[in-house]
Order: C-alpha cells, then sequence, then structure tokens
C-alpha cells in the first residue's frame, strides 16, 4: 500500500471513510450474526476499517476494531447460536492487527518525520556550505587581484629605482636608490605576506575567545618600549574568527608606525544598548578627515595599505563591526561593537578560581 498516498488523504476524508467503514460493518454484523448466525465469513471484511484506522491513526485506530469485535460479540451472544470460544479468538486477532499495523503505521510515520528533518537539515547544509565556498573563492579572487596589482606597481618602482642606481656616477645617489628598491623589495614581501595571512580568514571556525588574551598577545614582537598600555577590559569572552589577536596587533602597530609620538594606549570595553563597545585609542597625532574616509579600503596607507582593511574583513567574520573616531590632534579612536550574543562573561574553571 502506498503509504504516502493515504497520508495525503484530508483528515474529514479519513473520519467520513472510517465512520462509514465501521457503521456499515456493525450493521452487517447485527444481520449476519443475529439473523443468520454466520459467525466467520463476513468478519474478513472488518480488516478494511481495522487497516485504514491503524494507518491514518496509530494507536488511537484501537477503537475501531475494539467497536467491531464488542458488536461481532454481542450480536452472537443475542443470537439463538451463542459464542463459541472461536468467536473469542477472532475477536483478539482482529485487535492483534490492529495494534501491530498501528505500530508499524506510527514506526513508518516516525521515520518519514525523521528523514524529512534530516533532509532539510541537508539542504541547510549544503546551502550554507555553497555560500561559503562562493564567499571563499570571491574572497580568493579579490586577494588575488590585490596581490597581482600591489606586486605589478612594486615591481615598476623596484625597476625604475634599479635603472637609476645602474645610470648614477654618484655613490650616494647610488645608495639612495638602492635603498628605495629595498624599500619596494620590503612592500612586496609584506603583500605576499599579508596574502598568506588574508587566505586564513574563515579558514578555521569562529570560536569564543578571552578579550584581555588576545590583547596582550597581540603586542608580542612589536617595539613597545616606553609605550604605556592601559587595559580597561571586562573578563569578558567574544565570538570571533581565531584571528581577532591580528586585528589588535594591526590597531597597535598603526598606532607606533603612523601615529607619530605614542605614549600611551587604552583599550577598554563596556556593554551599550545591549552590545559590546570595544574602544581603542591612543595619544598620536590621529588621523585626517581625508585618511579616515579611506582607512578600511584595500590599498590605502603608507605601507602595504591593507592592514586595516584585513582587520575589518577578520572582524566582519561574525557580524562585529569596527569605525575611526577620533580626532585630527587628539589620537586615534577606534570603536568596535560586538553585537549580542556574540559576547559573554568569561567562563573560569575550577583552577583559575584556585588561583585567584
Amino acid at each position: 500500500m502506498n503509504l504516502e498516498f493515504m497520508d495525503r488523504i484530508g483528515p474529514r476524508t479519513r473520519l467520513a471513510v472510517t465512520s462509514c467503514a465501521v457503521i456499515l460493518c456493525v450493521a452487517a454484523t447485527f444481520v449476519l450474526g443475529y439473523f443468520l448466525e454466520e459467525a466467520v465469513i463476513y468478519t474478513h471484511f472488518y480488516y478494511i476499517p481495522v487497516v485504514l484506522a491503524a494507518l491514518w491513526y496509530q494507536r488511537r485506530g484501537l477503537v475501531v476494531p475494539s467497536i467491531l469485535v464488542g458488536a461481532y460479540l454481542l450480536s452472537l451472544g443475542a443470537s439463538p447460536r451463542g459464542l463459541e470460544t472461536d468467536d473469542y479468538l477472532r475477536g483478539a486477532v482482529l485487535i492483534l492487527v490492529g495494534f501491530v499495523v498501528g505500530e508499524l503505521s506510527n514506526i513508518c510515520s516516525t521515520s518519514r518525520r525523521e528523514v524529512s528533518g534530516y533532509r532539510d537539515m541537508l539542504e541547510d547544509l549544503v546551502l550554507r556550505r555553497t555560500v561559503e565556498l562562493k564567499t571563499a573563492n570571491d574572497k580568493l579572487a579579490l586577494m588575488s587581484r590585490m596581490t597581482r596589482h600591489d606586486l605589478v606597481n612594486s615591481l615598476s618602482v623596484l625597476s625604475g629605482w634599479l635603472e637609476l642606481a645602474s645610470e648614477s656616477k654618484d655613490d650616494a645617489e647610488c645608495k639612495t636608490h638602492l635603498g628605495r628598491a629595498a624599500e619596494a623589495l620590503d612592500t612586496m614581501r609584506a603583500a605576499l605576506e599579508f596574502a598568506g595571512e588574508y587566505e586564513l580568514i574563515g579558514a578555521k571556525s569562529p570560536t569564543w575567545m578571552e578579550l584581555r588574551k588576545a590583547f596582550t598577545s597581540s603586542k608580542a614582537g612589536l617595539p613597545v618600549e616606553g609605550v604605556r598600555f592601559m587595559d580597561h577590559l571586562s573578563d569578558t569572552e567574544v565570538y570571533a574568527d581565531p584571528m581577532l589577536d591580528k586585528v589588535f596587533r594591526n590597531l597597535v602597530d598603526n598606532s607606533l608606525r603612523h601615529g607619530g609620538k605614542v605614549t600611551t594606549i587604552a583599550f577598554s570595553a563596556e556593554v551599550v544598548g545591549g552590545n559590546l563597545t570595544l574602544t581603542y585609542e591612543d595619544d598620536g597625532k590621529g588621523l585626517s578627515d581625508e585618511d579616515r574616509q579611506h582607512l578600511f579600503e584595500s590599498g590605502h596607507g603608507r605601507h602595504t595599505g591593507l592592514g586595516m582593511y584585513f582587520a575589518r574583513k577578520v572582524l566582519e567574520m561574525t557580524g562585529i563591526s569596527i569605525e575611526e573616531r577620533g580626532v585630527r590632534g587628539s589620537g586615534a579612536k577606534f570603536v568596535i561593537t560586538v553585537p549580542a550574543p556574540g559576547f559573554r562573561p568569561m567562563t573560569r574553571t575550577a583552577s583559575d578560581v584556585g588561583h585567584g
């Protein structure tokens, strides 16, 4: 029997068919059993409503064989023939058939629901993976274009300075040209290193990361001597790409590289309007309006022009935003917004508490 076809029959139709079948069988029971004293042949027709009720109503369908068996035994008991042992056995078999078919129908329905749920999950997973794959391909294509553009420009600059150095008759002037060529070479190397890091964005699944730990590790290896760091971060974790520390490292590196004489860097966190607001500030010279307008664009800047573009891309992986709100002459100020529920109080283990 095609169970999917049976499932497509509406509830009203099911009730009408079952009710009519039961009424007809009960009427036939009293006609054949009470008047004709027939106890065997007509009971075979009971299987039609019994099986239908079991398929459509599972365990609740046992009401139908119970009614039919009751009418069957009542009609024979009231007839001159009376009840025999075989009559009780036939009634028991009808109820058993209803129970078995109902259980099988219940198992089939449960299995179909589970399979349907797995199919929906699989379709959703395929859709998400397709979107992720397209995003990854777009990202790699963009990175390829950026790297090729930067390398072509740097090669042109390098070629020009080397040509000037080869034509120069003055040693000091030749050294100056070679120094400029070395700078172009460094730019090429930085662009290639950035391309390698950029490919890692999204390579690992986002995870919960401790803010203070990520910020502390970001300073490693940078020339921070003489710079005072003010850490006002709470014991908070954020859900972010594992390269979050590189975002913070870019902020510190920008302060040291472009902020002039930076002596203080402060980083704080507070919950504002249901979101977590991270504020990074330095006491350097700040950014001009022109620099601020193009700060997060690829290629903008005096070094590789990719650092802040990279930072924004890393944060966007988990819906985190970043913007610069500093004032020229009063230092840089970056505001990072982590929307709920992308942050939570840091969970402490028993060992953390013991050492606290």
